[in-house]
């Protein structure tokens, strides 16, 4: 692949390196950060930028809330200094439903109560503008298609649990959004009725509820979910950690933790 400027997730690495080492981010984006080299190298130092940890949390470390993310770029490094474990799932469905079983199954285990699940994420939409946090409640998937079965878009065949699921509020004062979830980056609007598309916060949604835990995910709006999708996400995802970290820090503020 041919690139013609420095690409936008490079110009975030660079950021990174200025900071002091305080985290692993930095020491990475630093290795990303040899702009001399060719574009293939910079993409293979900048890999572990991108990758995922799972879990960053201990045994011992039970948190509430617990917060999950996809992927560690979308913390900006800035979760780790502040001492808030994040549980990193990887990109998709299957990925987040897997590795947040494998974590609300550790509270389980040690006989406590469920935490308040929050997923901070980047997210595209037709409706809302690029640089908005928005707290969704109510949650699809846009790519489940057994029309054909005679179930609606969106529907599961075979499933009781709802097509929409729904939870009560818990993040007041920001716009509210439905997410439509998919194994597909999302450049193109479908007929279903949301209007913030994502990669994980169905899958997310269906294991609380099925565990029967509260969940909200805030999504900062990088893109509009349109042809330009790819190129405005990476520009605009450096944005969304501090709106993210403000979001956690207000949240946790005014809350008690379960027992």
């Amino acid at each position: 692949m041919r690139l013609r400027k420095r690409p936008p997730l490079l110009n975030h690495a660079k950021k990174l390196a200025t900071r002091p080492a305080r985290s692993s981010l930095c020491a990475v984006a630093r290795r990303a950060a040899c702009f001399d080299a060719p574009p293939r190298l910079q993409y293979a130092a900048l890999r572990p930028l991108i990758a995922c940890k799972h879990v960053t949390a201990n045994d011992d470390e039970l948190p509430d809330p617990l917060v999950v993310m996809a992927l560690e770029l979308e913390s900006g490094g800035l979760f780790g200094p502040a001492s808030i474990p994040v549980l990193y799932t990887g990109v998709g469905k299957i990925n987040a439903a897997h590795h947040l079983t494998l974590a609300l199954a550790r509270y389980a285990r040690a006989k406590r109560a469920l935490p308040l699940v929050i997923n901070f994420g980047t997210a595209g939409s037709p409706s809302f503008p690029i640089g908005a946090l928005v707290a969704c409640n109510a949650f699809v998937q846009r790519d489940m298609d057994a029309t054909a079965l005679g179930v609606e878009a969106g529907e599961t065949p075979f499933d009781a649990s709802p097509q929409r699921l729904e939870f009560p509020p818990v993040v007041t004062d920001l716009p509210q959004g439905v997410c439509g979830t998919g194994d597909s980056f999302s450049t193109a609007h479908t007929a279903l009725h949301f209007n913030v598309v994502d990669m994980e916060a169905y899958a997310l949604a269906k294991v609380c509820w099925l565990m029967g835990t509260t969940f909200v995910s805030v999504k900062y709006i990088t893109d509009g979910a349109d042809s330009s999708a790819a190129t405005s996400w990476q520009d605009n995802l450096a944005r969304a950690a501090e709106g993210f970290l403000a979001v956690y820090a207000a949240l946790d503020s005014r809350r008690e933790p379960r027992k």
